[in-house]
């Protein structure tokens, strides 16, 4: 999973690229993508560390950049190996609350780079019907004209390829263009420390408007508190959340809300060496699962042993679940639920 922070300048960019990844952007060298680790916090994990004392805790990660626009060819590029994009709103730098002109400011540079990929991916759709038109392109297979002539129709009518509901028959099809107006959104609203305990904010409604027809989630944070959390140590943070009414920091809270916007879920794997979080698409396979562990284990494939995280954590241990009937061999086919913790039995 990568994700890819955007926004317009002094927007908090760097803010969230340092809080989510400990690490700091290499100063004057803006025109080099910089690649940081972020772990996603689950206390599942915690409590599974906690329980078998492993010599090693990984929690799931993601990958993240931020992307400059100096290029336009290098940010789309950046843009295309992305999952994800988070749009980080400088909701703090509006000065009062509502007027259009500040509302609309706000959203500006969203509204600025969705127009980018709505003129680009029209731009490759009427490009490949002139060539398929030509016969100077042989179609991937008998659906891709009526296909593209549907995705004209929506981006001339400025609809972004996510908000259109193609046939499941179409994925071929969506995968082999990469279109930029499929690429999610996550909306993060920077705020000043003073919003982080209103109800309200500067271009609130402007913002959840835009996001809602963006289909974007929003998370709310704020880079000096950010900051200064990061800065504190474990045990002064919790009060220090306290203070304004938080339950955990806000970067935390925006990467989980990223991996969930992407369908993603987390199955486990625990042991003395290890205690370990695999971040997998909704809907994936055991045996899928297994080869996200390591290749051997999907070639050579036997069964999954499989428990629920709600079980274990209810029971208090392996042996518990195992007596109550709850601890189940499952096949290839099984599809893995968020929370399972496998074990895979294979043999090369």
């Amino acid at each position: 999973m990568k994700a890819a922070i955007i926004g317009q300048p002094q927007s908090g960019k760097s803010t969230i690229f340092r809080v989510l990844t400990g690490s700091e952007r290499p100063a004057g060298h803006r025109d080099r993508t910089e690649v940081g680790v972020a772990e996603i916090p689950d206390w599942r994990v915690q409590y599974l560390s906690n329980l078998c004392k492993p010599d090693k805790t990984t929690f799931a990660r993601m990958d993240v950049v931020v992307l400059d626009e100096g290029d336009e060819q290098s940010f789309l590029k950046g843009v295309r190996s992305s999952d994800v994009l988070i749009e980080v709103i400088p909701a703090f730098l509006i000065a009062g609350f509502g007027g259009g002109g500040a509302a609309d400011d706000v959203t500006s540079h969203f509204e600025h780079v969705n127009l980018t990929f709505l003129v680009r991916d029209l731009q490759t759709v009427e490009n490949r019907l002139e060539r398929v038109r030509l016969n100077k392109a042989t179609p991937i297979n008998h659906m891709e004209p009526g296909f593209l002539e549907r995705c004209k129709e929506a981006l001339e009518n400025e609809i972004p390829l996510r908000n259109v509901k193609f046939d499941p028959l179409y994925d071929i099809l969506l995968k082999n263009f990469d279109f930029l107006t499929l690429k999610p959104f996550i909306f993060a609203v920077n705020v000043a420390e003073d919003s982080l305990s209103s109800p309200d904010f500067p271009g609130k409604q402007q913002i959840e408007d835009t996001a809602r027809n963006a289909q974007s989630p929003v998370a709310i944070f704020s880079g000096p508190v950010e900051e200064e959390i990061s800065r504190l140590p474990e045990e002064d943070r919790r009060e220090f959340l306290k203070a304004y009414g938080l339950d955990e920091p806000g970067a935390w809270r925006l990467a989980r809300i990223t991996r969930a916007h992407l369908n993603l879920i987390s199955f486990f794997t625990i042991g003395s060496n290890e205690v370990k979080a695999w971040t997998i698409p909704q809907g994936t396979t055991a045996l899928k699962a297994a080869g996200k562990i390591h290749s051997d284990m999907e070639k050579g494939f036997i069964r999954a042993e499989v428990m629920a995280f709600d079980d274990l954590y209810r029971l208090g241990s392996v042996k518990a679940v195992k007596e109550n009937g709850l601890y189940r061999s499952e096949g290839r086919d099984y599809v893995v639920k968020d929370g399972d913790i496998l074990l895979i039995r294979f043999n090369v």
